[in-house]
Order: structure tokens, then sequence, then C-alpha cells
């Protein structure tokens, strides 16, 4: 029972939710755009969730691409988030939420990309 190895990389919903994820996140895209909408600066992480979702439902692993740059991507939607706060059309929870987001998803990003490789412990 135990003896096969699960692949966690491997697809365990229907095909149609990756085409309905992806379908989703070109909406949130388009419409970031709308003049006064305030959401321009997530259109990376959109755009990304949005490929990631398309070529997932052709090939089964891309998510682990897909896994190490979510976070620098996010991480950058935060510092121009918080240059824009910082521009005067912020208060100061969107200095500190955007500021926090900005160092968290570097450390994150700096563990996941650099660190995490070298570690004894996953090889």
């Amino acid at each position: 029972m135990g003896d096969k190895k699960s692949d966690k990389l491997t697809q365990t919903y229907p095909n149609w939710l990756n085409w309905a994820g992806a379908v989703l996140f070109i909406a949130i895209t388009v419409t970031s755009f709308v003049p006064g909408s305030g959401n321009w600066q997530w259109v990376p992480v959109y755009a990304l969730m949005s490929y990631i979702f398309i070529r997932k439902s052709k090939e089964k692993k891309v998510w682990e691409l897909g896994e190490r740059l979510v976070m620098p991507v996010i991480t950058l939607c935060c510092v121009v988030s918080f240059i824009t706060a910082t521009g005067g059309n912020g208060g100061k929870y969107d200095l500190w939420l955007y500021g926090g987001g900005a160092l968290i998803g570097t450390f994150v990003s700096v563990f996941d990309v650099y660190i995490k490789p070298r570690l004894k412990i996953n090889k």
C-alpha cells in the first residue's frame, strides 16, 4: 500500500479547473486596467498565474517553476505598491503593509532560490 511514492506535482483534480482558473485570472488582469481601479500594480501576479494555469493544463510539472517565481513577483508588486504609497497615494497602513510584504517576500525569495537548494536536508 505504501510502496508507491506519490508524486506531489501530479494533478488530482479535473483539467477544466485549470482552464477556469486561467479565465478568471485573465479577466482580473483585464479589469485591473480600468481607470481608477488602482489594481494595475498587481498585473504581473495575475499574468503569471494565468500562464501557470494555462501551461499546467498541458504540462503537469509546470508548477515547479511557478513555485519559484510566485514569491519574487509578489515581492515586486509589494515594492511597486510601497513606492506608490510613499508618493502620497497611501496612508500609514499601506506603508506598513506593503513594506512588510516586500521585506518578507525578499526573505522568502532568497531562501527559496538561494539557501534551500544548498541545504543538505533536501539532497
